[in-house]
């Protein structure tokens, strides 16, 4: 009996795959022992450890070279991308069936050991499974490598950037065909090359591949709109300033401007500066503070609504948010985190300045985060902590504050103070505290957070506190490197002029500042309505002008296809050619400066600077159909560029002043002292000069000055590869370099 057990085969020979005493097959054997092989293999690794790194290492550098390589010639993203690292794995499948079917066809054969079969089978999946995950690892190492490697300013990176150019343009080929045959892809898409920029592009999809290559933010074109001027940053005696809104807004009409917004302070604190009998005290006497009394905030909409006359006059509301307080690089101490205006918010954003220390401060504080709102008779009071600017978006959220439009309400930094606040003699942990960074866990939360509704920045200041009329901005508050500073940063900005006017009246009533200097903002907009306003201030499709009357201008490229404050895939647009139409008073003898600014790879930390300059006359001006040509600029596939226009003009009687000196000289100086590194951007005494005519600048001409919004071109189709494309190109090169 015991002969016959062992004569007995243990296997059939014919039913193919199974084991009479399991009743599996080849292939469930194998996972079974899948658990003994890993043990096998560790054993292994444990038993060698030398040979073990060694061969991990070789298996993890080779594919991360190869991944280095395909990383840098393929672009991110996209169809192609995705098809030329999956074509690299095509191999590596084809093996795993061979061996596969080899295992079926073993555990078939005559006298075949299927547990053998299967165990070996369970083996090699082990060993395949590590190195899949060293390829993998390699690979997407190596690809991400590459689109930085593609970055570089080198000639590997010019190669880099001919290889994605020419398959990008091989891929918009066929996408541009396919949109002609819209019949092959039922889903259809919208694709937006050079030549038609001007449509919104939606995701163009193609089986289960999309690619948006190209985004605009509307489809305004410049010959459509129309520039309205006017001031974004003014204040009554709601707060610390000087006459009811109703006067600034009749004031500001009379003085020639299109639109007024008057953005009272939004804190107890506001009239803190104000001296006991001075005109400003004397007019806000009997009226409690807006924060006080937030159905002041209600009364301005009110007034705003009176003064508007489509067409002809927008009255706007805002509210300066924040305490500015003052950062000191010799003490590393910021007390507060700077203002910014929130446009058209129907409910008062009232700031809190919270006490420091003690139980009541905890739960007061408490009760904030938790967002606390108190109702009055006409709209919600919502408060915040001082530069708690992270807890003012989330409670905005929260609440789903919209403004007038239904939309998010548009921010706007005010004078920004960019140089100061990154200070490199300040403390690292007093550094970036301004607009609320330092209330969020890192500046890529504060950027990601804020970005969405922060749209403009003030780098043209009015002299806020200053109680005297001026001809013209002074050169000290013209701050390009501040605009330059927080696009580096990543934010979508684009510029506006505040006059911050403290002092708009007379102690009589006749206007004092307000109107003078005539510098304002401008805004590109369908109408003169202010629904066309806030859409110009969101798409940003503004500009900073010294004097609207005088200069005005508008940046557009490619033929007048992008318009200023587009934001542009650079998969769509190969290269920028700029264009810049100079408007205001073009007098044939004054001179001009056009300037164009590039940031061609933004957060770098290194800011914009000025690639072209062209000088010309009046007369050339208008030679020219008022149209400044640029040649060409070429942007770098996947890094996110900028290029923005500043326009400088000297008037006939201020080069009367010059005697022999280029005008144009002295913003330069003005600039260079405003960025001294020892005292950051610290210019207090050197405006002060200017205004009391110590400066050596003073006496010399006048030099008006406008800034654009920029053109942005960024990888919004993505600016690595994606995490599966970055796989299969580690897997790949297992079969390409010969593993």
């Amino acid at each position: 009996m015991n002969e016959l057990n062992i004569l007995k085969p243990e296997f059939d020979i014919n039913p193919v795959k199974t084991n009479k005493k399991l009743n599996k097959n080849v292939y469930e054997l194998a996972f079974d022992d899948l658990g003994k092989a890993c043990d096998n293999l560790a054993k292994k690794a444990y038993d060698h450890p030398v040979k073990t790194v060694e061969k991990a290492s070789q298996e993890v550098l080779s594919s991360a070279a190869f991944g280095l390589l395909l990383g840098s010639l393929i672009p991110a993203r996209g169809p192609l991308s995705l098809i030329i690292a999956g074509g690299l794995t095509l191999p590596i499948l084809k093996d795993g069936v061979e061996r596969l079917v080899k295992a079926n066809t073993q555990a078939k054969e005559k006298n075949a050991n299927v547990n053998n079969v299967a165990q070996s089978l369970a083996n090699d999946t082990v060993k395949g499974a590590a190195n899949f995950m060293l390829t993998f690892a390699g690979g997407a190492m190596g690809a991400e490598g590459g689109i930085k490697l593609a970055k570089t300013d080198t000639i590997f990176g010019d190669a880099s950037q001919a290889s994605q150019r020419f398959l990008i343009n091989s891929e918009n080929k066929v996408l541009e065909m396919a949109k002609k045959s819209p019949d092959l892809f039922k889903s259809g898409f919208t694709l937006a090359s050079e030549s038609d920029l001007g449509s919104i592009a939606a995701a163009s999809k193609i089986g289960d591949l999309s690619l948006r290559t190209s985004f605009k933010s509307n489809v305004d074109t410049a010959n459509s709109l129309q520039m309205f001027y006017g001031d974004l940053h003014l204040h009554s005696r709601y707060s610390d300033g000087i006459g009811l809104p109703s006067q600034i807004f009749d004031a500001e009409k009379n003085a020639g401007r299109d639109f007024a917004f008057v953005t009272d302070h939004n804190h107890i604190l506001a009239r803190g500066g104000v001296e006991p009998g001075s005109i400003r005290a004397v007019d806000e006497e009997g009226t409690p503070i807006e924060a006080a009394d937030p159905q002041e905030y209600a009364d301005t909409f009110n007034q705003a609504q009176a003064a508007t006359q489509n067409g002809k006059f927008v009255g706007g509301v805002g509210s300066e948010v924040g305490t500015i307080g003052k950062p000191d690089p010799q003490v590393g101490h910021i007390a507060g985190g700077n203002h910014m205006n929130v446009f058209d918010s129907p409910d008062f954003l009232k700031t809190f300045e919270l006490p420091r220390g003690g139980r009541m401060s905890f739960l007061s504080r408490t009760l904030i985060r938790l967002g606390l709102r108190a109702n009055d008779d006409t709209q919600t009071v919502i408060t915040f902590n001082d530069n708690d600017y992270k807890g003012l978006i989330g409670q905005m959220q929260k609440l789903g504050i919209k403004d007038s439009t239904g939309q998010d309400p548009i921010m706007q930094f005010n004078h920004p103070r960019y140089k100061l606040d990154y200070n490199p003699s300040m403390p690292a942990d007093r550094q970036g505290h301004d607009f609320g960074a330092a209330s969020f866990s890192s500046q890529k939360e504060w950027l990601q957070t804020m970005d969405p509704y922060v749209h403009n920045i003030e780098v043209m200041k009015g002299g806020a506190l200053n109680p005297n009329v001026q001809a013209h901005v002074n050169p000290y508050y013209i701050t390009s490197m501040d605009y330059a500073g927080y696009l580096d940063k990543g934010f979508h900005l684009s510029p506006t002029y505040g006059a911050d006017t403290h002092y708009g009246f007379n102690s009589d009533g006749t206007p004092l500042r307000i109107g003078n200097p005539p510098a304002a903002t401008g805004i590109l907009a369908p109408s003169l309505d202010k629904e066309s306003l806030l859409n110009g201030l969101r798409n940003r499709r503004t500009i900073a002008t010294t004097d609207f009357k005088a200069l005005s201008g508008v940046l557009t490229a490619n033929d007048g296809n992008v318009l200023m404050g587009d934001i542009l895939d650079g998969r769509a647009v190969n290269s920028l050619t700029p264009s810049v139409k100079v408007m205001g008073n073009v007098d044939p003898s004054a001179q001009y400066q056009v300037k164009i600014w590039s940031d061609p790879q933004i957060g770098d930390g290194k800011l914009a600077s000025v690639i072209a300059t062209q000088k010309l006359t009046g007369q050339q001006v208008l030679d020219s159909q008022n149209i400044v040509n640029f040649n060409a600029i070429n942007h770098t596939l996947g890094a996110k560029s900028l290029i923005f226009a500043e326009i400088d003009r000297v008037s006939p009687d201020e080069l009367s002043k010059a005697n022999g000196i280029d005008p144009f000289n002295q913003v330069a100086n003005i600039e260079t002292q405003q960025w001294n590194p020892n005292t950051g951007h610290d210019f207090s005494q050197m405006a002060k000069d200017y205004i009391d005519g110590n400066d050596q600048n003073a006496n010399l001409p006048y030099v008006d000055r406008l800034f654009t919004a920029p053109i942005w071109i960024e990888p919004l189709s993505g600016s690595s590869h994606a995490f599966l494309t970055k796989g299969l190109v580690g897997v790949g090169s297992s079969n390409i370099i010969g593993k």
